[in-house]
């Protein structure tokens, strides 16, 4: 499961990496290059394509093996839409959500929220909100922030 939330020139990502919805291991989500910042969900093969993207701050071609990639990326100018191998400029004065429990951080941006708590509020819905949530803007380095101690799924929110 992944949420990725961009709003207000930030980017915020779960950082539990699962498959098949069992917990692998935990791991930032955030890559950034030198003027690209983004964040997906996918496999770890198409994922490479992606980070590899980013971190040319898109200078070489989005080459997401097994297309099952989807995410945000922004430069200063720029916010875009991943979805496999291809992606779309998108308005940056938005916010803009991908991955599981999308309408649910959706719904926290509408009542207030900044990209980390969306991110935190989405990721404690949908069960992935243990290892933290990291957050990062052009002018920030990436920081994960670990929520508080207890249970954090559905019934405990």
């Amino acid at each position: 499961m992944t949420i990725i939330v961009y709003h207000n020139g930030f980017i915020a990502a779960d950082r539990s990496w699962t498959s098949n919805g069992k917990h692998l291991y935990e791991a930032c989500k955030i890559v950034r290059g030198r003027e690209t910042i983004g964040a997906a969900s996918g496999s770890i093969i198409a994922l490479k394509g992606f980070y590899e993207w980013v971190e040319s701050d898109m200078q070489i071609p989005l080459n997401c093996v097994d297309d099952e990639v989807l995410g945000i990326a922004f430069t200063k100018d720029n916010v875009y839409i991943i979805a496999n191998n291809d992606f779309v400029a998108v308005p940056s004065d938005h916010s803009h959500v991908a991955g599981g429990g999308s309408e649910i951080a959706l719904g926290a941006l509408d009542m207030g929220a900044d990209a980390y708590m969306a991110t935190m509020i989405a990721a404690r819905r949908m069960g992935c909100a243990q290892y933290g949530i990291d957050v990062c803007s052009l002018d920030t380095p990436i920081t994960s922030f670990v929520p508080a101690q207890g249970k954090l799924n559905v019934n405990t929110f």
